[in-house]
């Protein structure tokens, strides 16, 4: 039921924004939905032949009424049809929960639940003492909780390169290496990033900056080209380049810890290095999304969104200054910057 039709049928005022509500505090519920289809792979088993409860009782060992009422909720959400009494196909909505689908929201199903739900749960906590709910839920930060679990690690880091590749596009269009011979992206998670700028600029040669864990199973087809140094940004960026990409980083800290990064940013910069950082930059324009990705970092990482002035005076505190910005087609920008002279 969408958010027409669950006020169809109130005229009155009240009784509509009511309704509405009532619908948004009932979202939990489709996203439960959804995880438990992306947890027992619903899709997967369908798509596979087993095509009716039955079947899908058997290979998963599920209880059969239960597992009826989980597909019926599926059918009425649009991510699953009957083609009899007995027999589900997916459907092109459904089909996004497949893992192989290159749209796939599967490991975000899983994610969503499993990781943020339970620190979602505390915001009216973390907004009385300002402190994040993730360490306080899981005794530990989201960086170290996937370290410590790799299956968990493997879902946030599948779901963070698919999100990576959708914005990519948009990047690109407004990033301009081809006056560089070297670049290095600091933190680049699993090097979407650099592996567009080597694939759209042959002469680069480049360098992905990252935890040893997440560079562990890293491979890649660009040979020498391409670098994996593994370290701690916060101890030192022991790289050497014509410029440094810095994308989604600093949201995930707070002020001392950004500039403790792009002080140690700094010190790998010559006076001519450039520094892009990439981010949702907080101005006019920018999604509704952009704004609920603040309360997200404060509750999981305790970082945040920024405007340009605030990144700007973290850049003054670390002896870089900002130079300019640009804006892509989505809530991405690119901040130029530069070391401060």
């Amino acid at each position: 039921m969408n958010r027409t039709e669950s006020v169809a049928g109130h005229p009155n005022a009240e009784m509509r924004i009511h309704a509405e509500l009532t619908a948004d505090l009932n979202g939990f519920q489709r996203g439960a939905v959804l995880h438990a289809l992306a947890a027992l792979d619903v899709v997967g088993l369908i798509r596979d032949g087993a095509d009716t409860c039955e079947r899908a009782c058997e290979r998963l060992g599920a209880d059969a009424s239960a597992l009826a009422r989980l597909l019926d909720a599926a059918v009425r959400f649009g991510l699953l049809a009957r083609e009899d009494d007995a027999t589900y196909r997916v459907t092109e909505r459904g089909a996004l929960l497949d893992p192989a689908h290159p749209m796939s929201v599967h490991p975000y199903a899983r994610l969503s639940v499993e990781q943020y739900w339970p620190a979602w749960a505390r915001i009216a906590e973390a907004v009385r003492t300002g402190e994040t709910a993730f360490d306080k839920v899981f005794g530990c930060t989201p960086w170290e909780y996937r370290r410590d679990r790799p299956e968990q690690g493997a879902i946030f880091d599948t779901w963070q390169g698919g999100e990576s590749r959708k914005v990519l596009g948009q990047i690109m269009q407004r990033l301009d290496l081809s006056m560089h011979r070297t670049v290095a992206d600091i933190a680049g998670g699993s090097g979407a990033l650099v592996e567009a700028c080597l694939e759209r600029w042959p002469h680069l040669r480049a360098t992905l900056f990252e935890q040893p864990h997440t560079l562990a199973a890293r491979q890649h087809r660009f040979g020498e080209r391409l670098q994996l140094v593994a370290g701690d940004f916060f101890r030192e960026v022991p790289v050497a380049a014509d410029c440094l990409l810095l994308k989604s980083v600093l949201h995930d800290w707070g002020d001392a810890e950004a500039v403790a990064i792009l002080s140690n940013c700094r010190r790998a910069m010559r006076d001519d290095t450039r520094l892009v950082i990439v981010e949702r930059v907080l101005c006019e324009g920018v999604s509704d999304g952009a704004y609920m990705i603040d309360l997200h970092m404060l509750l999981v990482t305790g970082g945040r969104e920024r405007t340009l002035a605030q990144y700007a005076a973290l850049a003054r505190r670390a002896g870089i200054e900002v130079a300019g910005m640009t804006r892509t087609a989505g809530d991405f920008s690119l901040v130029e910057c530069r070391a401060a002279s």
